[in-house]
């Protein structure tokens, strides 16, 4: 619950896609409310194509609903425990 450094907004992120997809991963969209910001992420993950295909290959993904806002931590902490712990 901290400013957020711009970094990451400014910055290039040089990584190699196919390595990243070998992870297994979970992208948790936390939905109520919806936060605008993120909404091109939201379409992305779902999309097979995003890395150039690699992101739904590779060691797996998933796409998890949470109904809470954007700080599960502090609105759905068991909502979101539950989602790691199945990580």
């Amino acid at each position: 619950q901290t400013p957020h450094p711009a970094q990451p907004y400014t910055a290039p992120l040089a990584f190699d896609p196919q390595r990243v997809a070998a992870v297994p991963r979970t992208f948790i969209d936390c939905t109520v409310p919806p936060l605008a910001t993120i909404d091109v992420i939201r379409s992305r993950v779902r999309d097979p194509k995003y890395w150039d295909g690699a992101w739904i290959g590779g060691g797996g993904m998933r796409v998890v609903e949470l109904k809470t806002g954007h700080d599960p931590m502090i609105s759905d902490p068991q909502g979101l425990s539950e989602i790691l712990l199945s990580c």
